[in-house]
């Protein structure tokens, strides 16, 4: 079957073909003299659908998506559209294009696989001779007209009307082989794919082919999001991988998905990625030699001033005056870099005006550098600035530029690592100690190395809230990190009698602690006892009520405050607009908190301050979930899993962000990767958060066969522990499961005398499944929308429809599920793991399940009998059991539901 040209539109004429090959110029003019006409292959305009986004990687996705995207272009090709994928190496595109010459083959067409060679391009034909195109070595040699004539001949004969040509490296094609290609495409129009590195579209070659070929799709390989990097680590090391890992792993490669690989492979060899505990970890640096092989194919076609220019840029990161000097006063070599995408210049307003790509090409630049090459200005930033509020996608980073800017983050600390243990080694007071501690979080130091400077720190000194500073941080360093909880709190306790003055300080930290490990109203007496002598104590000891009030569902009363309070120290004021954030989301204002939530995020992110970015992060994800913006999640969520793991005190806020993904990922069917995304959240947390989705056991939510109790133990326990908002959003997924009435009444009465419109609609929705009221669920399902927007609300009907049909009414539930599918507006299709438990009540036999489908094709009972080799009235029987258990009446019922919601 010949491939079709009828939406290509071609237009055969008696035009000069156009080619840039030099001499061979003349000689496909000549064959398409002899022929009469010239060929181009042109779309009627340029395709943009097909892919799940304009540019998507296929390395480290799951088999079906990668078998789509594959099936998408092969099917262009097969409708003589040809294609032109572009992407650096290592981005993927190879892999692409071998998937599509698969699925070309599985539809019954040929295909020729060329592959460009670098050593080999300066060999006549040898491209198309190694492809299996008869090429005679003498005519080869000699490369006369007549050589080529046989060569067009050879080709042509074994390209056919179905047969389509992939060129992989076409940068690397000699001349020759290109030349032919050409001319014969002009006898015999066939399609093409062929791939090629940034940059290189105005070479001869690449640019002739294009000419000539005209290829209707372009894609540019994007670099892998988050989740397909997290992927492939899973893929190469089985089991559990510290987030932190990852997230280093992710920024180095720039998400390129042979850098991963590679990275990988060689840290595991080297001992940097070690398995204990049954977890997989990062304990040494990443850069190894071996990753030489990877680095050389990113710059092997640059010259030696493209390099150094390279060189001075990976040098002087973080300095941007440094960097602005390099661009301005070398834009030839600046164009070529960044052409070649190994240079990305700043698409908006940053501190930093171009970066290396990927970052791990920077981190072998950087070796040639001391680390002290990094500029950091007076107020403790490299170069950046205060940004106005960033609009959500126009100005936050994506993608590989998020991963530029993880980069930098860690080298800027790094640098600061080293600027302030020289101070602290010169003057080892408690202020340096503070300041050095402060960076060493960032970083993740070895618990080594900080034991080191808190033994060499006296809490006995002149500054009693440089004294605090360090006590602080040796008791989280204690209670997060060694896991050392009451240990932390004995230390405090001495601490607090050792430096009196900053009793409200070491007071309101013991208290935050204490709250970030299960134990609200202890926090709130150790407030009561507290004695705030300093404006420092004051602070803290705000902030932990703030984040107390919010948890318990007092959000007005915490947005008061935080109207009033005159916060100046500049850790207490990040941790009022996390708060500030968490209060309207999980108040009456879901949509502003999710806007300031991204806005603070952005300047988290601009400023290099990873101590904010995690809350914020978190903030914007919560309300994102109740308004069921699920795209803006993932590409948030892809965003900030790119950054290391904040500081310890950061650490419930990734976890949660973890745990919160993971529960959307299973909605959305994807259940592998929830369980990967679980196990990474639970080895982050220590115990159960303050704040909805903070879970220390992950799996009793993930399992839809896991029974309700221990989910109620959960609600029971933060009900105890004041956190009536975590209580409340646990209970919601208790009492779909099971409505445990007796229990509720306690959780009833505490949430619908919450400020918090949110925790008093969820409340709502618990009591009417604990009533079993359709009326009510109806009623409820009204308002959730209304104040949390389409997931709850979703949910709540499909609860109605559960209840229908417990009470004998299965048509009035199928059209109640129904409904609830087209009222999501797409969350329906995009979330089939919340129609999993109304699915699960079917019952339905295996025969039933095998008849249904044919049933909905169309094919009459004695199709059915013959397609699955029963009698007619057995078929028919089958049928109309499957009816009644679905709830439908008719076959266009029936393929309403296997279009929506039914999964058969």
């Amino acid at each position: 079957m010949p491939i079709s040209y009828g939406r290509a539109a071609l237009r055969y004429g008696r035009s000069l073909v156009r080619c840039r090959f030099g001499w061979l110029g003349d000689y496909i003019h000549l064959v398409a003299e002899q022929r009469g006409h010239s060929t181009s292959v042109r779309a009627t305009g340029v395709w943009h659908g097909g892919l799940s986004r304009t540019e998507s990687p296929v390395a480290g996705r799951d088999e079906r998506r990668a078998r789509s995207e594959a099936a998408d272009l092969a099917g262009r090709l097969l409708e003589g559209v040809s294609v032109q994928l572009v992407g650096l190496p290592g981005s993927g595109r190879s892999t692409l294009a071998r998937r599509v010459a698969g699925e070309v083959a599985a539809a019954g067409h040929g295909t020729l696989w060329v592959k460009g060679i670098a050593p080999l391009r300066g060999r006549a034909l040898t491209a198309l001779a190694l492809a299996g195109v008869p090429i005679d070595p003498v005519s080869a040699s000699t490369l006369s007209a007549l050589a080529l004539a046989r060569a067009t001949d050879a080709l042509s004969e074994l390209v056919g009307e179905s047969t389509a040509v992939l060129i992989d490296d076409v940068e690397y094609l000699d001349v020759a082989s290109g030349g032919v290609i050409v001319a014969a495409h002009v006898r015999r129009p066939f399609p093409i794919l062929f791939t090629h590195r940034p940059g290189r579209e105005r070479d001869e070659l690449a640019s002739a082919l294009a000419s000539e070929f005209q290829p209707a799709v372009r894609l540019s390989m994007a670099t892998a999001s988050f989740e397909d990097v997290q992927r492939l680590v899973h893929e190469a090391l089985p089991g559990t991988v510290d987030p932190a890992g990852v997230a280093q792993i992710a920024i180095l490669s720039g998400g390129l998905p042979r850098l991963v690989c590679a990275i990988v492979d060689s840290a595991r060899r080297n001992g940097s990625i070690r398995q204990a505990n049954g977890m997989w970890t990062v304990t040494g640096e990443l850069w190894d030699d071996q990753l030489l092989q990877v680095i050389y194919p990113l710059i092997q076609d640059l010259g030696e001033d493209d390099i150094a220019s390279l060189a001075a840029i990976g040098r002087a990161a973080g300095d941007s005056r440094s960097i602005e000097a390099i661009v301005t006063s070398r834009p030839g070599d600046v164009r070529t870099l960044r052409e070649a995408g190994l240079l990305r210049v700043a698409s908006r307003a940053s501190g930093c005006p171009a970066s290396v790509f990927p970052p791990l090409l920077a981190e072998y630049l950087l070796r040639r550098a001391p680390l002290d090459a990094y500029a950091v200005d007076s107020t403790g930033r490299a170069g950046g600035r205060q940004s106005e509020p960033w609009s959500w996608r126009e100005r936050l980073p994506m993608g590989a530029e998020a991963s530029e800017y993880a980069a930098r983050l860690g080298l800027y600390w790094r640098g600061e690592v080293a600027a302030r243990r020289s101070a602290w080694e010169q003057e080892r007071d408690s202020m340096h100690a503070a300041q050095l501690l402060t960076a060493m979080d960032v970083v993740a130091a070895e618990p080594g190395e900080i034991a080191t400077v808190l033994g060499h720190v006296s809490l006995t000194g002149d500054d009693p809230a440089a004294c605090a500073a360090v006590a602080a941080r040796s008791a989280v360093h204690r209670a997060i990190v060694q896991r050392d909880v009451d240990g932390a709190f004995a230390e405090l306790d001495e601490d607090r009698a050792l430096i009196p003055d900053a009793d409200g300080y070491l007071s309101a930290f013991k208290a935050h602690l204490a709250f970030l490990n299960g134990h609200a109203r202890e926090a709130a007496d150790l407030l009561a006892q507290a004695k705030p002598h300093l404006a420092v104590c004051r602070e803290a000891m705000t902030g932990v009520t703030v984040e107390s009030l919010i948890a318990s569902g007092k959000t007005t009363e915490a947005l008061g405050i935080l109207a009033t309070d005159d916060c100046r120290d500049p850790m207490f004021v990040g941790h009022s607009a996390i708060c500030e954030g968490l209060a309207r989301v999980l108040g009456d204002d879901v949509t502003g908190g999710v806007e300031w939530a991204l806005d603070h995020l952005g300047n988290a992110i601009e400023t290099l301050e990873p101590r904010l970015i995690d809350g914020h992060a978190y903030t914007a994800a919560v309300g994102m979930i109740l308004l069921g913006r699920l795209d803006d999640l993932e590409d948030l969520v892809d965003i900030v899993f790119r950054f290391p793991t904040g500081t310890p005190l950061q650490r419930h806020f990734r976890a949660g962000l973890f745990s919160l993904t993971a529960v959307v990922r299973n909605w959305e069917g994807e259940a592998d990767q929830a369980r990967r995304l679980a196990a990474q959240a639970t080895a982050l947390s220590t115990c159960i958060g303050p704040y909805p989705g903070m879970w220390h056991s992950q799996e009793r939510y993930l399992d839809p066969a896991a029974g309700p109790g221990p989910l109620w133990e959960t609600v029971r326990e933060r009900l105890a522990n004041g956190y009536l908002a975590a209580a409340v959003f646990s209970a919601v997924s208790a009492a779909e499961r099971c409505a445990d009435v007796a229990g509720t009444a306690c959780l009833i009465e505490a949430g619908m005398g919450a400020e918090s419109a949110i925790v008093r609609a969820l409340t709502g929705y618990v009591a009417a499944l604990a009533a079993a009221d359709t009326d009510q669920l109806a009623a409820v399902a009204t308002t959730l929308r209304a104040t949390c927007g389409p997931i709850y609300a979703m949910r709540a009907a499909i609860s109605r429809a559960l209840l229908l049909r417990r009470q004998g009414d299965a048509h009035a539930a199928t059209a109640a599920v129904g409904a609830a599918w087209h009222e999501a507006g797409g969350l329906g299709g995009r979330c089939p793991g919340l129609f999993a438990r109304f699915n699960a009540v079917m019952d339905l036999t295996p025969r039933e399940r095998e008849v249904i489908p044919l049933v909905a094709r169309g094919l009459a009972s004695s199709a059915v009998a013959d397609e699955v080799e029963i009698t007619r009235r057995t078929a028919e029987t089958h049928t109309l059991a499957a009816y009644r258990k679905i709830g439908v009446r008719n076959r266009r019922e029936l393929c309403d539901a296997l279009a929506t919601w039914l999964v058969i």
